[in-house]
C-alpha cells in the first residue's frame, strides 16, 4: 500500500554476479516468503527491474541492531544483563524451529544474523544459504567446490562469504559433506550463539 515503509534488497548495480550469486539471492528470498512468522521478516513482491536486475521488498526493521553488538555489550558486564540476552535467544529458536518444521535449514545462524528492534522484535536474517528440503540442494555442488579451493585460505572471512561462518558451522558443513547438512546444523550453531552468550 501507499505510504509504507520498505526495505528493498536488489543484487549491486554494476556488480557482475555470478551464476552462483543470482542463486542464492533467489533462494533467500523464497525461502523468506515461505516462511510467515513474526520474527522473519515478509517478503512483499519478488522481480527485476526494468535492466534485468533482481530484487525483493521487505519490511523495514526500525532502530534494529545486531544481536553481536549486543553480546558484545554485555562482555564483563553482571550474570542478569548477559542472562537479559537469553530471551531473544529463545526468539531465534522458536523461529529456527518453526523455519525447520516448514522444510527450511538456514545453514549461516550466528549474531550478525539475527536483528534486534527498538520495541523487543527479533528478526533472523540473511537466508541466501538457507536449503529447502523438500527441493534439491542447488548449493550442494557450488559448496564441495568452493571449499575446496578455499581449504587452505589463509583468510578465513573469504571461507565466510562462500560457504558460512566459521566458529558458527556444524562440523559436517565445515568438512564439506553437504548431504548431511540438515536442522541438527543449525541447532549445531544455535550452541554456538549461546556460548558466546
Amino acid at each position: 500500500p501507499p505510504g509504507r515503509v520498505v526495505a528493498v534488497k536488489t543484487v549491486l548495480p554494476g556488480y557482475a554476479a555470478s551464476a552462483d550469486d543470482l542463486a542464492r539471492f533467489r533462494r533467500e528470498a523464497e525461502a523468506m516468503a515461505r516462511l510467515d512468522h513474526p520474527h522473519i521478516v515478509p517478503v512483499y513482491e519478488v522481480g527485476q527491474t526494468l535492466e534485468g536486475v533482481p530484487y525483493y521488498t521487505m519490511r523495514f526493521v526500525k532502530g534494529s541492531r545486531m544481536f553481536s553488538a549486543a553480546i558484545q555489550e554485555v562482555r564483563g558486564r553482571s550474570a542478569d544483563e548477559r542472562l537479559a540476552l537469553l530471551e531473544p535467544f529463545l526468539k531465534v529458536c522458536d523461529t529456527i524451529r518453526y523455519a525447520h518444521a516448514h522444510g527450511v535449514v538456514h545453514r549461516d545462524l550466528k549474531p550478525d544474523n539475527v536483528a534486534l528492534g527498538e520495541f523487543g522484535e527479533v528478526v533472523v536474517l540473511d537466508w541466501g544459504l538457507a536449503k529447502m528440503t523438500d527441493k534439491p540442494d542447488s548449493l550442494a555442488e557450488a559448496w564441495q567446490h568452493r571449499l575446496q579451493d578455499y581449504r587452505d585460505a589463509s583468510d578465513l572471512r573469504t571461507l565466510a562469504n562462500a560457504l558460512g561462518t566459521p566458529g558458527y558451522m556444524s562440523p559436517e558443513a565445515a568438512l564439506g559433506r553437504v548431504a548431511e547438512v540438515d536442522a541438527r546444523s543449525d541447532v549445531y550453531s544455535l550452541g554456538a550463539m549461546l556460548f558466546e552468550i
